[in-house]
Formats: structure tokens, sequence, C-alpha cells
């Protein structure tokens, strides 16, 4: 605790030396790049970062959400803080965390620990395996609420597979059909699996304490390269490309160009990157524990091997174009089964008469094809 004291009072030490060096120089600090020890001083500067916030009623979670969940200019604390993206938005997590637990501490002052965390001390709440993504072939980030799993306290008798407590009571937790499976797969293939849930810090990491694969909590296993909460979703000014209103999903913060990442999701509302997103049947596990339906069972318990399938078809593909000279990434071999790319690829079938496998090709030879966005 000491050590950290100190380090944190030389980071803001060095700031005042970099700003005073500035002053005697007349050098114009706005059009300078910022180095990595620049902190906030004031509240109005504080405020210029932050994005205007929505009525409290747009916010499903409002009723338990801790702290000050503002949101942050993304783009702007990365230019000004020299901040990745990924930083950038655990610069906004960890400001999150540190409301929550301070709540009558100066904002300002919360907010540079924050950077500090994330700058000097390399600390991440998601703890995102930065290497490990980098050097993976392609990264799958999985949705949990109807997607992974299921969460109810009315999910009882046969219907359950763990048992989540939070604040004191007792929620049970279905898994979809071959969710180990699914999560196995991906590793053996060489990618990587991030999660990625709107639900708040605290419920995901209770419910992923609880769930088990080999023996160790998803909270800690290493087949899971992360762990991203509403506190790591953004709003986007039209100032930095589309209008991000709703709360959602930036994919960037995996991989900024978008070239080898998809997300499994049930829910549209929370994500604006649709060539990259597969849209999936919302996993209902009352249906699947109890219908008499065979059909509607078959659906459910086939929904992740299909989404499994495209993955590793998608993935020989490419490695067989690699051996053979060409140059394509993991976004546009998936791409026929993304949102966007589901549409063309219907709407080629039906226009040209041709089978799904020629389609397939099709769009991978010419992925432009696919709309950019709805």
């Amino acid at each position: 605790m000491i050590n950290r004291k100190i380090n944190f009072l030389t980071f803001i030490l060095l700031s005042l030396l970099y700003w005073t060096s500035c002053t005697q120089l007349n050098v114009n600090t706005s059009n300078v790049s910022i180095n990595k020890y620049t902190y906030i001083s004031t509240l109005h500067e504080f405020n210029e970062f932050s994005i205007e916030p929505l009525p409290e009623w747009t916010n499903p979670y409002s009723n338990i959400d801790k702290g000050d969940m503002r949101f942050f200019n993304i783009p702007k604390l990365m230019e000004r803080f020299l901040l990745k993206r990924y930083e950038a938005v655990e610069v906004q997590s960890g400001y999150r965390v540190k409301t929550r637990e301070r709540v009558n501490e100066d904002k300002v002052k919360l907010f540079n620990e924050a950077l500090f965390d994330v700058k000097v001390e390399r600390k991440l709440e998601s703890n995102l395996r930065i290497t490990k993504l980098d050097k993976s072939p392609f990264i799958i980030v999985m949705d949990l609420d109807e997607t992974l799993y299921q969460q109810s306290s009315k999910l009882r008798e046969k219907c359950y597979d763990f048992i989540s407590r939070q604040d004191g009571k007792k929620l049970y937790i279905k898994m979809a059909p071959n969710w180990e499976r699914f999560i196995n797969k991906i590793n053996e293939l060489g990618g990587s699996l991030v999660i990625y849930s709107a639900y708040p810090d605290e419920g995901v990491s209770a419910n992923l304490s609880s769930i088990y694969l080999d023996g160790v909590p998803l909270s800690k296993n290493p087949k899971i390269k992360g762990v991203l909460t509403n506190s790591f979703l953004i709003r986007q000014e039209k100032f930095f490309g589309d209008v991000v209103q709703t709360p959602s999903k930036d994919l960037r913060i995996l991989d900024e160009y978008l070239r080898k990442v998809i997300i499994i999701d049930d829910n549209p509302k929370r994500l604006f990157q649709f060539q990259n997103a597969r849209l999936v049947k919302k996993f209902d596990a009352i249906s699947y524990c109890f219908t008499e339906k065979e059909e509607v069972k078959k659906t459910i318990e086939l929904s992740l091997d299909t989404v499994l399938n495209e993955i590793q078809e998608s993935y020989s593909f490419l490695v067989k174009m690699k051996e053979e000279g060409g140059k394509i990434d993991f976004k546009t071999a998936y791409l026929p089964y993304t949102a966007l790319g589901g549409i063309a690829l219907n709407a080629i079938i039906k226009a040209n008469n041709w089978d799904r496998k020629r389609a397939i090709s099709f769009i991978r030879q010419n992925p432009e094809i696919v709309d950019i966005k709805f």
C-alpha cells in the first residue's frame, strides 16, 4: 500500500513538472502530444470527457446500478492520454468501481487513480489477456444471458446446473446445451474466447464464480481470455463514427480494425457492428427443460453446435487460403454467417437460384456485396 501511494505521488509530481516545463517554454499544450503522466486537474476538464447522460428510465439496471455510471468519450480519452481503446474503456470501468467503493470521494481524484491504475500499474478490471488475443487467429465474443445461459430465481426442480448467490438471494443457472464443447473447441482451434455481458459487474462475477468447467470456475478459467461487463459498454458521439446512443458492446476493444472478432449474441439492441455479429435465438431454459415438442428441444440443442460448425468451417477455409498464399482475414471468412452477411446470402441464393455453398463462396470472394450497416 505504501509503495502504491509513493507511485501515485510520483505520477502526480511528474505531471506537474511536465505542465510547468510547458509553461516555461511557452509551449501550446493543445497542439502537442500529451505524455503518459498527464492527468485531469479540474472538474470542468473532467466533465468535458463525459458524454451527456441518458434519462434514467432508459437504463434497465438503474435500480441495481451503484456508483457513478457515466460514459466517457472513449476517442477523446485515447487521444488525450495516449491510450489504446481497451485501456480507455478500462479507465471507465475502473472509475466506476472506485465510485462504488468510495462514494463520497472527489470524482476527479478517482478518475486520476483509475487512469494511473491502467496506464502505469497495468491493472485491468477485465483481466484481458492482451498478448494472447493479439496472437489468436480469431476471437469469439460470447454473450451470457439467454445465450450461454439463463438465470432466474424460478429455475428450480430439474432445470438448473449451477446456483449463484447475489445480494443474499439464490439464482438458478441453466447452461445452454453443449456449452462445454463450444468453449473447449474454440480453445482447441487456437482461438480466444471472451465474455461480454451487459449485466452489472457484481452479478456477472457471482455467476461466473459459480459455473465450473474442468473443475475451474469460469471467472478464473484459462479458457476464458477476459470478461467484459456493463462497465465496458460504450456510447459514441457522431463526431467519431456512427452514433451509438444505447450503451453497446464495442468489439474494437478486442480488435481495433474488426478483422478477426465475432460476437455471438441474442440481443441486437446492444450491438452496432453487425458485419461481426452472429445473432442466435434466445436460450429459453423453461422451454428446453419442459417442452414436450421434440422440434423445439432439438432447435435449442443445436443452437451452439450450429455456430461452432460455422466457426470451424470458416477457420478451415482461412487456413486453406493462407496455405495457398491468399490474403483473407477471419471476419471475411465468417462474413456469410453474420447478421448482415446472412441477409446478402439469402438474397444471392434467391436471385441466382444457387445452393448455399456457392453463395457462401461468392460472398467471401466479393465481401463488398454485404451492407456495412443496417
